[in-house]
């Protein structure tokens, strides 16, 4: 008969940083065994999401920094009328309610795309952690930097890319997300819908079909409903890349 110090705890090994599948790109990564038994003490592992449901609403109170461990979500503010703008989508590792640091108060609202689940931390005990342990303090920051590159990168590509550079970008970020997850960066499953990707990107849905239909025509990539698979990466890039020479002359000119 087994001995009762013998029987592995699954919930626990579920639950632990250790074991995370996120957790090369997550705050606690590179972290010490030491300091990554802390951090995970500090961490609460919040009820799963449904596809629609919301993490935090744009008002909310701001108390915590939300890591997602699986799943996805997009994250919205809403326009005077009461539409949705969509500002991001979101996966495995990425760091959530960093809008609410400066006022206390969420900006923006979080939407769950499919079933997901997310690592709470509270921000005053992550404060005083990042205190005692440097590096987590520093990936903290570098979390922050990237959000803000992030921020960058959407205003570029509203005020200077045309639809079909957008959806070029749109496609050479998601393949770099699925990369990053472990992921082939040729495969892309979409749990977002094409309304929400014409959201984020200020087109019109028949826009975003009609383009995703001429880069399939063009051998550029395969659609499968929400499977698109990568053909020709490089093309992908040489579209991007293009904007940027033409701006660059059109700045020169």
């Amino acid at each position: 008969m087994s001995n009762n110090n013998d029987i592995i705890k699954f919930g626990k090994i579920r639950n632990s940083c250790k074991y995370c599948l996120a957790s090369h790109h997550c705050l606690s990564a590179n972290l010490c065994d030491e300091d990554l038994t802390t951090f995970n003490t500090m961490t609460r592992r919040r009820k799963p999401l449904q596809r629609g449901e919301y993490l935090f609403k744009g008002d909310d109170k701001f108390h915590s920094i939300y890591i997602v461990h699986s799943g996805s979500v997009k994250t919205f503010v809403e326009t005077r009328d009461g539409e949705q703008q969509i500002t991001g989508f979101y996966f495995p590792g990425d760091l959530l309610g960093v809008d609410g640091i400066n006022r206390r108060r969420h900006f923006y609202s979080v939407e769950a795309l499919e079933t997901s689940s997310f690592c709470e931390i509270n921000f005053k005990k992550l404060e005083e952690l990042g205190k005692n342990i440097s590096l987590l303090q520093q990936q903290f920051h570098a979390h922050i930097s990237r959000e803000i590159c992030r921020e960058q990168e959407f205003i570029h590509l509203l005020g200077r890319m045309d639809s079909k550079r957008r959806i070029a970008f749109f496609l050479m970020s998601m393949s770099t997300i699925m990369q990053k997850q472990g992921c082939s960066p040729t495969h892309i499953h979409l749990s977002m819908t094409r309304q929400d990707i014409s959201n984020y990107l200020s087109l019109a849905i028949e826009t975003v079909s009609r383009l995703l239909t001429t880069f399939q025509k063009n051998k550029v990539i395969d659609v499968d409903r929400r499977n698109i698979y990568i053909k020709n990466l490089n093309k992908l890039q040489d579209i991007i890349e293009n904007d940027h020479k033409e701006n660059i002359i059109n700045k020169s000119a």
